[in-house]
């Protein structure tokens, strides 16, 4: 199982509101895994994309991937996403 450091990751998502960002990036640009990514496996990087997903859910955010939408396209963490926060527009808002 991979860990993350949770807070880098609320954080970034936190001052990158309005951003694009790919899950891959949003780690390595927190700082919020402390191994070499470059080594991580495709099941380690599955897991990554998992986890970010549910840090955001948690802090209120939104990893909004609707440009992607019925399109055939690269794997989960090399796909870009708008971060939203849940009250402006996401999800619940």
């Amino acid at each position: 199982m991979i860990e993350l450091d949770e807070r880098r990751i609320a954080a970034f998502l936190l001052q990158h509101v309005g951003e694009y960002a790919t899950s891959y990036l949003l780690v390595k640009e927190a700082g919020a895994y402390f191994g070499n990514m470059e080594k991580l496996t495709d099941n380690q990087l599955f897991e990554l994309e998992d986890a970010v997903s549910k840090v955001a859910d948690k802090y209120g955010f939104v990893l909004n991937k609707q440009h992607h939408d019925g399109k055939l396209e690269g794997l989960p963490w090399n796909l870009d996403f708008l971060i939203e926060r849940k009250s402006d527009g996401g999800i619940d808002g």
